[in-house]
């Protein structure tokens, strides 16, 4: 059996974007109150909390097209009202699908500057693991459960080195990978 890569990748991208709409919409029917309503094991709502969702996935994107984005604070949400997060949550997602459909296997390689700051030093990770934490499984789990429990890093963790570990792997999967045990 033979397993193509980037329809993995382009699968995972299609899987994210529907939870966000899912999400979206879900959210989008609570009343005002219960939206913004002040919750602690999230970003202070979850209005705030989309909004983080929302953000972070566009810094990898901006990341991943080449430009470097330093951490931020995270000082409030970006996106004042439910529809001007529902509308950046939308062009986030056309984005997201449009550079992953224009990746190629070549692509995949390709070093993506994370952040490098006195604090935690130089951490570069390879395009198709960055995806891996831009699309592990639908927003609010996975990779993305620090809506409740802060991530805590050491200066040099590597996601690379989390997934290997966690998966196995030695390094990128090859496209197409073969899954037989003969190679």
């Amino acid at each position: 059996m033979t397993i193509d890569a980037m329809a993995i990748l382009r699968a995972q991208c299609a899987n994210h974007v529907l939870a966000n709409t899912r999400l979206m919409d879900a959210c989008q029917r609570l009343d005002e109150k219960a939206y913004m309503a002040q919750r602690p094991c999230f970003f202070g709502s979850i209005h705030a909390t989309l909004d983080h969702l929302v953000v972070v996935d566009r810094r990898y994107l901006t990341r991943m097209r080449g430009t470097p984005v330093q951490p931020d604070d995270g000082d409030g949400p970006e996106f004042a009202t439910r529809e001007d997060l529902a509308a950046a949550r939308s062009k986030t997602d056309e984005d997201l699908i449009a550079f992953v459909g224009g990746l190629t296997d070549a692509d995949l390689d390709r070093e993506v500057l994370l952040h490098e700051t006195p604090r935690w030093g130089r951490e570069t990770d390879p395009i198709w693991l960055v995806l891996q934490h831009v699309f592990p499984t639908p927003p609010i789990t996975g990779a993305k459960s620090t809506i409740s429990c802060p991530r805590q890093r050491s200066p040099r963790r590597s996601w690379t080195n989390s997934i290997c570990a966690w998966t196995g792997m030695t390094g990128k999967p090859k496209s197409p990978v073969s899954a037989s045990p003969h190679g």
